[in-house]
C-alpha cells in the first residue's frame, strides 16, 4: 500500500507548481516577445543599410558596376545578378542558399526581409544598364540576431529563485494550516474515544473554513454529550419501569409462597399484570428499535382510510367499554383514500387510540375530513390532558409515565414510537392540548399523499 500524501505537502506542491508555472509561463512569453522585437529592429537595420547601399551602387559610374559584377565583386560585396529568367548569379552569404531568395519578386522589384536560423537577411533589388541593356542586381545583406541564451538563463534563475520563496512561503502557510487540522483530527480522535469534556483548541485557526468545520466538531460534541445524556436518562428510566414491576412480582410471589397473603388469586392476578407491563415494555422497546434501524421503511399501496379506522374503532371498543368509556367514530361522507403502509398507519393510530382510552374521562373521538387534498384524521380524549412540563418532550423522548385507568402504567415510549412511525410514513404529526373546556388532548395526522381506490 503506497504511503499517502499529508495536505502539507499537497498544499506546498500545488503552491510551489502554481509559482514555476506562473514564472515560466512569463518567462517564456518575455523571450518571445523579445525575439519577436529584436527580429524586427535587426531588419529594419538591415533595410535602412541596404537602401542607402543600393541608393550608392544605382549612382556608380557603369565601370564600377562592371567591376562589381565581376565574380571577385559578387564575392565581397554580396551583390548577386538575376537574369530574366530567375537564375542567380554571385555568391550568397552563409548560411543562404538561392531558394532562399524569391527571384519572380525580387525580379518584379519587391525586396526580400526574413530570418534564417539565427540570422536576419535581406534581398535588395535595383536596376541598372549596363552593356547596353538593362540588368536586375540585388544586394544581400546579413546580421546575426541577439542570442536568447542570457534571456534563458535569466528566466531560469528567475524560476529557482521563485520556487524557493514559494517554497517558504508554502512551508510557512502550510505549517499553520496543518497544525490547525492534526488539532482538529485530534479533536475528533477523542471524540471516537468517548471524551467529549476536553475543550477544542481554536488558536491559530484564522481560516473560516477551519473555523467553521471546529464549529461543525462543538456542535457534534454538543449534540453527543445530548445525546448521551439522553441515552443515559432513558436507560434509568427503563431500569426503574422493569424494577417496579419485577419487585412486585417478586413480592406477592413469595407471599403466596409463605401463605402471608389473605387472597391468593388477587395477589396472581397483580402478578398477571405486572408481567403484562413488562411485556407491554419490552414490545415498545422492541418497536422502537426496528423504528430506529436506517433500514426500515414503509411499504406504500392504496389504502381506504375510512374501512381502516372503522376496523380499529371495532378493534379497541371492548377495552374501551371495559373502562366505561364511549367511542365516537365521525367519517365524512366522501371516499378516504391515502397511498400509505397500512401495517404501520395501523399500528401509529393504535398507539395513539391506546393512549387515549387511557386517559379519557368518558370518551374518544376518532374522526376523519378531508381538505384540499390534505387528510386530517384526529384522535381525543376528554382526559386532564398532557402535563405542562412534558408538553415539549412527548415526540422526542421517554415520558414518566402518569397512572391511567386503574391505575394502568405505561412504558412512556407509545408517543416517542407514534412520531418515528409518523416520520417513517412522511406524515405530519401534532396535537393541541388543553383541547376543549381546559382539558382533553387531540393528536392530529395530516396524510398529503392521496390516492384513489
Amino acid at each position: 500500500m503506497s504511503k499517502q500524501r499529508t495536505i502539507r505537502s499537497t498544499f506546498r506542491a500545488g503552491i510551489v507548481a502554481t509559482a514555476l508555472m506562473a514564472v515560466v509561463a512569463s518567462g517564456l512569453g518575455t523571450i518571445f516577445i523579445s525575439r519577436t522585437v529584436a527580429d524586427h529592429q535587426t531588419q529594419q537595420y538591415l533595410l535602412k543599410i541596404a537602401e542607402n547601399a543600393a541608393s550608392g551602387i544605382e549612382r556608380a559610374k557603369p565601370a564600377r558596376l562592371e567591376r562589381l559584377a565581376s565574380p571577385r565583386g559578387f564575392t565581397r560585396d554580396h551583390l548577386i545578378q538575376i537574369s530574366s529568367t530567375g537564375k542567380i548569379t554571385g555568391t550568397l552569404p552563409r548560411p543562404l542558399v538561392p531558394s532562399d531568395l524569391a527571384a519572380s519578386s525580387l525580379l518584379r522589384g519587391h525586396y526580400l526581409l526574413a530570418t534564417r536560423g539565427n540570422m536576419a537577411f535581406i534581398a535588395f533589388p535595383f536596376q541598372r544598364t549596363l552593356n547596353g541593356g538593362k540588368h536586375t542586381f540585388a544586394l544581400v545583406l546579413t546580421r546575426p540576431l541577439p542570442s536568447m541564451l542570457l534571456p534563458a538563463l535569466f528566466v531560469a534563475l528567475v524560476a529557482i529563485v521563485s520556487a524557493g520563496i514559494a517554497i517558504f512561503i508554502a512551508d510557512r502557510y502550510t505549517r499553520r494550516i496543518s497544525r490547525s487540522l492534526l488539532k482538529l483530527v485530534a479533536a475528533a480522535d477523542r471524540i471516537a474515544d468517548g471524551d467529549l469534556e476536553t475543550p477544542l483548541d481554536r488558536t491559530s485557526m484564522r481560516e473560516r473554513d477551519l473555523g467553521n468545520l471546529a464549529g461543525a466538531l462543538e456542535r457534534m460534541i454538543s449534540s453527543l454529550k445530548a445525546a448521551s445524556s439522553s441515552q443515559a436518562t432513558f436507560l434509568l428510566a427503563i431500569s426503574h419501569d422493569l424494577k417496579t414491576p419485577l419487585t412486585s412480582i417478586r413480592g406477592f410471589a413469595e407471599a403466596i409462597i409463605d401463605e402471608a397473603v389473605e387472597d391468593p388469586a388477587a395477589a396472581a392476578g397483580t402478578i398477571i399484570r405486572e408481567s403484562g407491563r413488562i411485556e407491554h415494555l419490552i414490545n415498545d422497546l422492541i418497536s422502537l428499535a426496528r423504528l430506529s434501524a436506517s433500514h426500515y421503511s414503509a411499504t406504500r399501496q392504496p389504502v381506504d382510510l375510512a374501512s381502516l379506522l372503522a376496523h380499529l374503532s371495532q378493534s379497541v371498543t371492548p377495552r374501551a367499554t371495559a373502562n366505561g368509556l364511549t367511542i365516537q367514530l365521525g367519517l365524512p361522507d366522501a371516499a378516504l383514500w391515502a397511498s400509505t403502509d397500512p401495517e404501520r398507519l395501523l399500528q401509529l393510530l393504535g398507539n395513539l387510540v391506546d393512549n387515549a382510552i387511557k386517559y379519557a374521562n368518558s370518551k374518544v373521538m376518532i374522526e376523519a375530513r378531508l381538505d384540499h387534498e390534505t387528510t386530517t384524521i384526529t384522535v381525543a380524549d376528554d382526559g386532564p390532558g398532557i402535563p405542562e412540563h412534558i408538553r415539549g418532550a412527548i415526540f422526542n423522548q421517554q415520558v414518566t409515565p402518569t397512572p391511567g385507568h386503574g391505575l394502568e402504567i405505561g412504558s412512556g415510549l407509545g408517543l416517542l414510537i407514534v412520531a418515528r412511525l409518523a416520520s417513517i410514513l412522511e406524515m405530519e404529526l401534532g396535537y393541541i392540548s388543553p383541547f376543549a373546556s381546559g382539558s382533553g388532548t387531540a393528536f392530529f395526522l395530516k396524510i398529503r399523499e392521496p390516492a384513489h381506490g
